[in-house]
């Protein structure tokens, strides 16, 4: 198996945990065809692993990378980037060469 960027299978795991938010290693190896020991380094970053109680052995999305976190994210990275727009155009009404 080779390695896909780091980007590319973020944003299938992000996809994945959209549709089921508990996977087990070896279904996420499966549907992403990554390594094992890739897939774990990418994954402690973003999710933690269950290692007792109902979902022993099974990921799940840290917090702050759930959909409700991600969604806040979109609206403030909206926001900024209206603003630096809004900011840019009336700063061209002094400097028109930015």
């Amino acid at each position: 198996m080779a390695r896909i960027p780091r980007n590319q299978l973020l944003d299938q795991l992000f996809s994945h945990f959209r549709d089921t938010p508990h996977w087990g290693l070896r279904p996420l190896r499966d549907k992403t065809q990554q390594p094992e020991v890739y897939l774990k380094e990418v994954l402690s970053e973003i999710a933690f692993l269950h290692r007792s109680g109902e979902h022993n052995g099974m990921w799940e999305l840290k917090d702050n990378f759930k959909d409700e976190n991600v969604r806040d994210m979109r609206f403030y990275n909206s926001f900024w980037s209206a603003y630096v727009s809004d900011f840019r155009s009336r700063l061209r009404m002094f400097l028109p060469a930015i």
